[in-house]
């Protein structure tokens, strides 16, 4: 590459005096937004810059206020500029520039009169491999940064002018005697303005497909890539679409798009050019992977891409070799009904010239040739031993003028049309399909080479109406049964894209239109192996992990009058049903909650997975005294493992790794059998384990296993709550509140002393040696406590009130032993916060998850922060912040799948496992936006999804 690379622009734009409206100042778009494609420069990193030419720069009307802005797309972070006028030193006359920190900061400078060069650091890292807006206001008082259209930041800044200099404004680097921090990626979209837009000024700029401005007085469209705006020299130029004149580019590698350097098919500004919501008829479905390899042309004037006549490009072929293969495509392969479009251009009348053909060695296909100046449409049946027709037409099109061809066959009846008028019919009673590639600008492969221009070739699956045909004559849509189309807009030099809107891979059936809404589309063969799909789409915004298929409400009622924060809430759930229609694990380990604001709600599955009354415990965050609150309930995951339960808990010991309290006097951890030993079979001993981390309020319940022995004399275990420090087991009779096991005397109780005696109890014994389960509750009734014991299976103690005692900042289990056979032993420790009433618990309506493309075993879906991709059962995950409008794309290509944002491979992983699906459902209970939904039946290398984002 040369050493010093420059676009240089003409006049740009002129100030408008007077003008209430914000006055745009320079804008650079670098496409048409006219049309559904166009490009953006990219930038080597090393020597690429554009450089407006002093006319403009000096005619740019800035003194306290100004704003710009620009669509960015960086390969690297640190250190790169978007654009500067002025120089680059800090002694420099600088008047602004925008460039990044070493860490990636958006850095921000302006020169003013008074206070001189003055630096803004934002706190946005700039992020790699993405499109992003970035825009600067000076409103005279503030300083605003803005990204993706909303607000960054804002500084003070000083009421004084800016400098005023006679440097020329760059962008893509800082130059001041040669190239520094240069730019490494693309940039689209330049803007500068002579007024300090406000927020809403600017999320206008980022979110509009093209507003014409009043002060628009240069605009340069950068549509004409490598061609320029005068195909028929070696001039190389740029066209003023507000003036009809012209600029000129130099140094930029032009004419190869391979090398990080000029014009490409990249661009946010204008994708998607049309906006629509998920199952409106806007949706374009495409399929077939239909794109054409330009095979050699020699890229010049008389053979490669020149000016056209529907759109801006066509292509020229030289009447020796060159020519567009497209791979042969079951959807090429047509018996039914056909229609060949094409416009040519030619002024070569010998022999025969070919235009669209599939014709093989074995006399079947289709083609549409010119013979001796006038057209030609071919009909074959081949092998079906039905013969061939070829149609002649009567118009001399080899004249030097553009002319519209175009072929017809019903099924019997063949019409040949010229310019949307109907020229001869025949009768062809049959049509084969062809074993051979499409090939454009050729016949028979290698020969009968096109010489001239051919412009938006069409192949539909339908005999197109007479009416049809003027409409496409007219240059009006006609959609319906293409299978092809290649317009020869993208103006890179090895491909022809297939830009038809639909695509017979699959049929949109009826469904309502906006958002949320699902079409069904029944594929003609199965979808296997080999597919990518791939689609411009807004995030859906309300599903908190895509790993998970499906949800249901939970509504929360509060019932004791009180506020309760971090509250555990107990209820049961039917799981049996759930697993019994394989939307759950039978182990419910794919069970989830969150919060309405997307928070991850712990949880434990306590008992009973695989019943129609599974108890599980949701810790909430808030529940406001008497009021409803709204959870989500999410399941349905092969991707994901259980979580541990124990933050679900206020405690949650159950001593397989130690445990969590304090051992005191004769107590002993077990490690072996994962309990903890209170006391051993020895008369006298005390023992106690203690947790400090303060009893729940406003009330608890306490679930524990225990094993007691016979028990003799003052045999005793139980649960106290101690109102501060940690007691001795000797004071705990008289001075706390218990929950007794009283093994000596035959009793369970609650109370504040040890002796069943002296409180409620139960009438049957405690079980012993063996293990056994107890609950304990602890909750606050007016100005009373009340307790209550429940053991035994489902046997509960009288509840017991005292208005004396609080519940202490301290909680644990003690024992003590009197004689023969004294031991106690407790594990499995689960304690959490109680209120009487309970909360009360009603589950909702299922929902599925949001989805992009939904099938059986496919799935690609986005939310506002992550993208997933799906196929049985095996998933790609990609975590990010997602706005706007992004491109995804997910490709299998029988051995691997791989997800794609932005046209960049963000996740992949081996997979070779038979993929099939008969229908597919497009966007379904997607409350996003979608548009330009691709399937194609095959797996799309990392070049074709990156041209993807480019078309």
């Amino acid at each position: 590459m040369n050493s010093s690379k420059a676009v240089i622009f003409a006049a740009i734009l002129l100030a408008f005096a007077g003008s209430s409206a914000a006055q745009l100042e320079g804008y650079w778009r670098f496409d048409d937004p006219q049309v559904s494609r166009g490009y953006s420069l990219e930038f080597d990193g090393s020597d690429d810059y554009v450089l407006v030419d002093q006319k403009s720069t000096r005619s740019m009307n800035v003194s306290d206020e100004i704003t710009y802005s620009a669509w960015v797309y960086p390969r690297q972070k640190s250190g790169i500029t978007v654009l500067q006028k002025g120089g680059a030193s800090e002694s420099s006359t600088d008047v602004f520039e925008l460039f990044t920190r070493d860490n990636g900061e958006f850095h921000v400078v302006f020169g003013f009169e008074g206070s001189g060069r003055l630096n803004w650091d934002s706190d946005r890292v700039i992020e790699t491999g993405r499109w992003q807006h970035i825009a600067v206001s000076l409103n005279g008082t503030h300083m605003k940064i803005f990204y993706n259209g909303s607000l960054l930041n804002t500084f003070d800044s000083p009421d004084e002018l800016l400098r005023n200099n006679t440097e020329r404004l760059t962008i893509g680097s800082e130059y001041e005697g040669g190239v520094t921090h240069p730019w490494d990626g693309y940039i689209d979209d330049v803007r500068v303005y002579s007024e300090g837009l406000n927020s809403s000024q600017i999320e206008s700029i980022y979110n509009e497909q093209f507003a014409t401005q009043k002060s628009l007085v240069r605009y340069y469209s950068f549509n004409e890539g490598p061609l320029g705006c005068d195909v028929t020299t070696s001039q190389k130029c740029l066209s003023d679409k507000a003036t009809s004149g012209t600029a000129e580019p130099r140094n930029f590698d032009d004419n190869n798009l391979d090398t990080g350097s000029g014009w490409v098919k990249e661009t946010p500004v204008n994708r998607p050019s049309v906006k629509t919501y998920a199952g409106s008829q806007g949706l374009n479905w495409f399929s077939g992977g239909l794109n054409g390899d330009l095979e050699n042309f020699d890229y010049n004037s008389s053979s490669g891409w020149v000016s056209g006549k529907v759109g801006d490009h066509a292509l020229m072929f030289d009447g020796e070799d060159d020519r567009v293969r497209v791979e042969n495509s079951p959807w090429l392969k047509i018996r039914s009904e056909l229609t060949l479009s094409a416009w040519v251009k030619t002024d070569n009348s010998s022999d025969t010239r070919g235009i669209i053909d599939t014709q093989d060695s074995d006399d079947e296909g289709y083609r549409i040739t010119v013979e001796n100046g006038e057209p030609e449409f071919g009909v074959y049946a081949g092998k079906l031993n039905k013969g061939h027709t070829e149609l002649r037409g009567n118009t001399m099109v080899a004249d030097g003028s553009w002319h519209h061809i175009v072929g017809t066959w019903n099924g019997s009846r063949m019409k040949m049309y010229v310019d949307g008028v109907m020229e001869s019919s025949t009768t062809q009673m049959a049509l084969a399909g062809s074993t051979q590639d499409l090939f454009i600008g050729v016949r028979d492969k290698n020969n009968g080479w096109f010489d001239g221009r051919i412009d938006d070739a069409r192949v539909y699956r339908r005999s197109l109406t007479s009416s049809e045909i003027q409409s496409l004559y007219n240059g009006e849509s006609v959609s319906e049964g293409l299978v092809g189309r290649w317009d020869f807009e993208s103006g890179n030099r090895k491909e022809a894209y297939d830009s038809a809107g639909f695509s017979a891979e699959g049929v949109l059936s009826s469904g309502s239109l906006g958002p949320g809404a699902s079409r069904n589309i029944s594929t003609g063969r199965s979808i296997q192996d080999n597919f990518t799909f791939s689609a411009w789409a807004e995030p859906s915004s309300d599903w908190d992990d895509l790993l998970f298929e499906y949800r249901k409400s939970v509504s929360v009622q509060e019932g004791s009058g009180q506020d309760l924060s971090n509250y555990q809430v107990n209820f049961t759930v039917d799981t049996a049903s759930l697993v019994q229609d394989g939307k759950m694990r039978s182990d419910c380990s794919d069970l989830r909650f969150y919060s309405l604001e997307g928070s991850r709600l712990y949880h434990d599955v306590v008992s009973g997975c695989n019943t129609d009354s599974t108890e599980v415990v949701v810790e909430v965050d808030s529940l406001p005294a008497g009021e409803k609150t709204r959870i989500w309930m999410y399941y349905g995951s092969e991707a994901t493992a259980g979580e541990n339960p124990e933050k679900a808990y206020y405690v949650y010991d159950l001593f397989g790794s130690g445990y969590d309290g304090t051992l005191t006097n004769d107590a002993n951890y077990n490690q072996e059998e994962e309990y903890v030993e209170l006391t051993a079979n020895v008369d006298g001993q005390r023992g106690s384990l203690n947790y400090s981390q303060g009893t729940p309020q406003p009330g608890w319940k306490a679930s524990w296993d225990y094993y007691i022995g016979n028990g003799t004399d003052a045999d005793a275990l139980w649960l106290y709550s101690w109102a501060s420090g940690i007691p001795s087991t000797e004071d705990v009779d008289g001075n706390a509140l218990s929950w007794i096991l009283n093994d000596h005397d035959n009793c369970i109780g609650v109370g504040n002393n040890t002796q069943c005696g002296n409180f409620g109890s139960f009438n049957k014994n405690p079980r012993t040696n063996q293990w056994e389960t107890a609950s304990a509750y602890g909750y606050r009734n007016g100005s009373k406590l009340h307790f209550k014991l429940q053991t035994l299976g489902n046997q509960t103690s009288g509840v017991q009130a005292y208005s004396n005692f609080n519940i202490g900042n301290y909680f644990g289990f003690g024992a003590r032993t009197g004689g023969a056979n004294n031991y106690h032993w407790v594990r499995n420790i689960k304690i959490r916060k109680y209120v009487e009433p309970t909360p009360s618990v009603s589950i909702g309506e299922e929902q599925a998850r949001p989805e992009i493309v939904h099938s059986d075993n496919i799935s690609l879906s986005m939310s506002e922060s992550e993208a997933v991709f799906e196929v049985n059962d095996e998933f790609l995950r990609f975590e990010r912040p997602f706005e706007k409008w992004n491109k995804i794309s997910a490709v299998y290509n029988g051995s691997s799948i791989s997800l794609y944002v932005g046209g960049e491979k963000v996740a992949s992983k081996a997979f070779s496992d038979t993929v099939s699906s008969q229908k597919i459902t497009v966007t379904r209970n997607y409350d996003g936006a979608v548009d330009e939904l691709r399937v194609y039946a095959g797996g799309l290398s990392s070049s074709k999804i990156k041209s993807l984002v480019f078309q």
